[in-house]
């Protein structure tokens, strides 16, 4: 079996996510529009594609703070926690903007978010998990 990079890793643990998170959104959204609750739709929908593009921006900054940490480990650290900073207020000010300007259902969007999130973070343990016990096998 041929290893794989830190990169590499990164990259396939955050596509599987974000495959996951995608479907399991597009299943909230039809559900919602089946049941004609069109306006808790949208407001899933936009929730969902904020947590996936929160996974996105992760992975964004893994990599790049793995590109640095190997020149320079400790602005490769620095470049982590500036992004944790930044996801943080873009995380908040894409909610403002859902729930305030759009008008958004609050619900709809904080609880759709919350879960496609949970469902990026849970994915990629249970596949690590499932490698682990094929290669002791």
């Amino acid at each position: 079996m041929r290893a794989i990079t830190a990169d590499q890793e990164i990259d396939q643990k955050s596509k599987a996510a974000r495959k996951y998170q995608l479907i399991l959104m597009l299943v909230i959204v039809a559900i919602l529009f089946a049941m004609q609750k069109s306006e808790h739709a949208y407001a899933a929908a936009y929730g969902g594609l904020v947590s996936l593009f929160l996974t996105w921006t992760i992975s964004w900054s893994m990599r790049k703070a793995n590109e640095i940490a190997k020149t320079d480990p400790k602005r490769g650290m620095g470049v982590l926690y500036l992004s944790a900073v930044i996801r943080f207020f873009l995380f908040l000010g894409l909610f403002a903007l859902g729930i305030g300007l759009l008008k958004l259902a609050p619900l709809a969007v904080v609880a759709t978010a919350i879960v496609i999130w949970m469902t990026g973070v849970i994915v990629p343990q249970f596949a690590q998990v499932k490698r682990q016990k094929r290669t002791e096998s």
